[in-house]
């Protein structure tokens, strides 16, 4: 369905601080710090960061932290930090 390969569509979406420059709204992005492994038995490579964006549409403007976890080449999962323990979750397999 796409052109690109999997590890082309991860590297864009697990790089955090180049949000700015293609997501739509988002004025400000960067990795406040990497939190290193965290592995499950699911998922055993994976690994967390926290983030922090800015999002900005007319008058409006919200900054917001973020705990990122990235399994390469196959997820990214965002967790908005005022609620750590509901997910905006990708599908498993977000890369076909």
């Amino acid at each position: 369905m796409t052109r690109y390969t999997r590890r082309q569509l991860y590297a864009i979406v697990s790089d955090v601080d180049s949000y700015a420059s293609f997501v739509p709204f988002c004025t400000h992005s960067r990795v406040l710090r990497p939190l290193g492994p965290a592995p499950t038995p699911a998922t055993p490579n994976a690994q967390e960061m926290e983030a922090e964006l800015t999002v900005a549409f007319l008058a409006f403007t919200e900054r917001y932290t973020s705990r990122v976890t990235c399994v390469p080449c196959k997820s990214v999962k965002v967790c908005l930090s005022f609620f750590f323990s509901s997910c905006i979750r990708k599908k498993q397999n977000l890369f076909f």
